[in-house]
């Protein structure tokens, strides 16, 4: 039970942020942020470290495994393996550069509105979930490239792109990564329109 006097009379969707009581209680702006964008920048920063982990996964089986077809050589002297990397490695740093903007810019919206300037609204809010959403959509993207093409035997039972895999379709099938609903939601938000 918690006692009536220690119940925050504050709902966590509010629209005005500012005053809530971590706020005053401890002079963090952190207090002064939203939700669905805070929510966005945990799972996509999750997210874009697995695009990195995959990288990691993809460059251990081409530099340790040869091809296989005739001259059968290490993997990683194939033109098409080298491709695979360095596009996965744009995505995974495209993911996580994307990740890291989006929780600066949450910062100084949040430490804004504390400041008494202009209060983290809904739309930035919904601004910068639908951004850190692509950053999550590039990392799946490349986690599934390179699953593909690690081969089958990558994406047997206890190996690693099987689990980087299936964490990536996890996070795609989760609520808030279904990044065209969202993106209809704040279409209409920015022009002001019902549903």
């Amino acid at each position: 039970l918690v006692p009536y006097e220690y119940v925050s009379r504050t709902h966590l969707a509010a629209n005005d942020a500012t005053d809530r009581p971590g706020v005053e209680l401890h002079g963090n702006p952190m207090y002064a942020g939203r939700l669905m964008s805070f929510f966005n920048i945990q799972l996509c920063s999750i997210v874009s470290g697995l695009a990195w982990a995959a990288v990691d996964e993809y460059k251990r089986i081409i530099t340790t495994k040869n091809g296989h077809l005739p001259p059968f050589r290490s993997r990683s002297l194939d033109p098409e393996h080298q491709r695979n990397l360095g596009l996965a490695m744009g995505l995974a740093d495209a993911a996580q550069r994307i990740t890291l903007s989006v929780a600066d810019d949450y910062t100084a919206y949040a430490a804004r509105g504390a400041d008494g300037g202009e209060p983290f609204s809904e739309l930035d809010d919904q601004a910068l979930s639908v951004t850190a959403r692509q950053a999550g959509q590039l990392a799946c993207q490349a986690v599934e490239m390179l699953a593909v093409a690690g081969g089958s035997s990558a994406l047997a039972n206890g190996e690693r792109l099987q689990r980087y895999l299936r964490d990536s379709v996890t996070y795609k099938s989760h609520i808030n990564a279904q990044h065209g609903w969202w993106a209809a939601i704040y279409g209409r938000s920015v022009l002001g329109v019902q549903a």
